[in-house]
């Protein structure tokens, strides 16, 4: 699951596993309006849908019509018709617990960077 705003600052997401159940939690995210879907190997991105920290969002999972479709444009030999050798396996075990978060971060004398805390 994603989680993303551009109402702080700069741009800042999180990026969560679900369980086997799809159930997501994204932990203390700035107050903002955001923009929530599913992404997953297997599946091509959901509809996004507006939320707020603290409520709850019931997003519907969407499986790929092809190998292609489920590979998307995640990297330009991809998108040239390069398909991965193998399907990536569902996290298990500590793995579940992953929550990645960028933030953006610029200014007029810098380039754009993202901040990744784990």
């Amino acid at each position: 699951m994603i989680a993303e705003t551009t109402e702080l600052p700069t741009r800042y997401a999180k990026v969560v596993v679900t369980d086997d159940r799809g159930r997501h939690l994204i932990p203390d995210p700035p107050q903002a309006r955001y923009s929530v879907w599913a992404r997953g190997y297997g599946l091509v991105d959901s509809v996004k849908q507006a939320s707020v920290p603290g409520k709850l969002v019931d997003i519907t999972a969407v499986p790929a019509p092809s190998e292609a479709a489920a590979a998307g444009d995640w990297t330009d030999r991809i998108a040239n018709g390069e398909l991965p050798f193998a399907k990536p396996p569902r996290p298990q075990g500590l793995e579940r617990n992953v929550v990645i978060t960028t933030w953006d971060w610029a200014s007029n004398k810098h380039h754009v960077h993202d901040a990744i805390e784990y």
